[in-house]
């Protein structure tokens, strides 16, 4: 007799091998996508920076980059008029405003991720400026963000 198929206990045994490697992976995919998210908009707050610099320097105005909350910024025109908003998934540990002149110049500042265990593997996790360039960087032991 020839039999064909698998028993209810091969099938038993296949369910709870990849019920063990679901339960190691998913906390590992959790944890990179948050890591993923955080470093987007760290990104994409670094590409704005840029993008309204450029802007300022070829339409000869101002810009405000303002921070009504840890994870909000509002783009205001010379005349205080906010032209854009963006809402990020992450928090920046007290940002600061950002002015650019019409010459395309940054006051000098740096905006930090909120530090915690995933921030801090992050390869970057803060903004600097010193008036002429804006880089991205990494937060020292001091506190400080360094450029990389």
């Amino acid at each position: 007799m020839n039999k064909k198929g698998i028993t209810l206990i091969e099938l038993l045994v296949v369910i709870s091998i990849f019920a063990i490697i679901l339960a190691i992976a998913i906390p590992n995919y959790n944890k990179w996508k948050i890591k993923h998210e955080r470093e987007k908009d760290l990104r994409q707050l670094y590409s704005i920076i840029q993008q309204y610099r450029t802007k300022a320097f070829t339409e000869k105005t101002s810009f405000k980059l303002e921070f009504p909350s840890q994870n909000k910024l509002d783009i205001k025109n010379d005349n205080g008029t906010i032209i854009s908003s963006i809402t990020f998934k992450v928090s920046f540990d007290n940002p600061n405003t950002i002015t650019i002149d019409d010459r395309g110049t940054l006051s000098n500042t740096s905006i930090k991720l909120i530090s915690d265990s995933i921030n801090d593997s992050l390869p970057f996790n803060c903004i600097v400026s010193n008036g002429i360039r804006v880089r991205l960087g990494k937060i020292d032991n001091g506190g400080s963000c360094v450029a990389k």
